[in-house]
């Protein structure tokens, strides 16, 4: 995903151990070429960044049977798993790979 910096320095302040809570739906995928290229789809502008989460879940719902990608229905095609709004992560690990930074979470 693309993220404003300052979000992103709010939303995942601190590091290993911190914990995390958005109030806002997440959506993932459990294909990691999905999630890597919706992060990819456009260059961030100066005041963002791509954020690539790599999540343990246990409360996560596979919505594939009714999500879509570019306007088609395909279970394969997005493999999206979605979480409610302020559900709750810790912080795994933190790391910048050029410019990406990989966050590793645990759903609590």
């Amino acid at each position: 995903m693309i993220i404003k910096r300052k979000e992103f320095e709010k939303a995942f302040a601190g590091d290993e151990g911190t914990i995390v809570c958005h109030n806002r739906f997440v959506s993932t995928s459990r294909d990691t070429r999905t999630a890597l290229e919706f992060s990819m789809r456009k260059a961030p502008k100066n005041n963002e960044i791509r954020v690539f989460m790599e999540i343990t879940s246990k409360t996560g719902r596979d919505i594939s049977r009714i999500s879509e990608k570019n306007g088609i229905f395909d279970p394969e095609n997005q493999q999206e798993v979605l979480f409610t709004a302020n559900t709750r992560f810790k912080i795994v690990s933190k790391r910048n790979e050029g410019n990406i930074v990989h966050l590793k979470l645990v759903e609590l």
